[in-house]
């Protein structure tokens, strides 16, 4: 069996298909914007503590301190007066891009901005605002539904 020889112009075809494909997805994927994860699953874990009413455990999940509450109990308060529907990810201030982010590894900066805003939408839209520990951790500063 004998392979085929490829012609110069084929292989020079295929590379620069290559290149042009491979340039297209790293453009795309850095303008995609970041969306913050790990601060979506923190106030996703808080407003499932405050549906199930476990106070407790959602204000061990707000910094310290916070703009909020003091105490469970003032936490318990507030949550009773807001909309806790289940919510949906609407998106997050300050906007960031996946190249934002690259540019500020390769810079030594931190990726996360200390402060971020997240807002979640269904019967009411409502705002959650995190700030990031001394442990890279995102805790709640504050949460309350809002007018859009």
């Amino acid at each position: 069996m004998t392979l085929m020889k490829s012609s110069p112009t084929t292989l020079l075809i295929v590379l620069l298909t290559l290149g042009i494909s491979l340039s297209g997805i790293s453009y795309w994927w850095l303008k995609q914007t970041y969306t913050y994860p790990e601060a979506q699953q923190v106030a996703h874990q808080f407003f499932t503590h405050l549906r199930a009413q476990e106070y407790e455990q959602a204000f061990a999940l707000s910094a310290k301190p916070n703009l909020m509450a003091k105490s469970p109990q003032e936490l318990a308060e507030l949550a009773q007066r807001e909309c806790l529907d289940d919510q949906n990810f609407a998106w997050s201030a300050p906007p960031q891009t996946q190249g934002n982010r690259l540019r500020r590894w390769i810079n030594g900066q931190a990726l996360d901005m200390d402060k971020v805003s997240l807002e979640f939408e269904n019967s009411c839209l409502l705002g959650v605002q995190l700030s990031k520990t001394s442990q890279g951790q995102w805790r709640v500063l504050y949460f309350g539904a809002h007018a859009g």
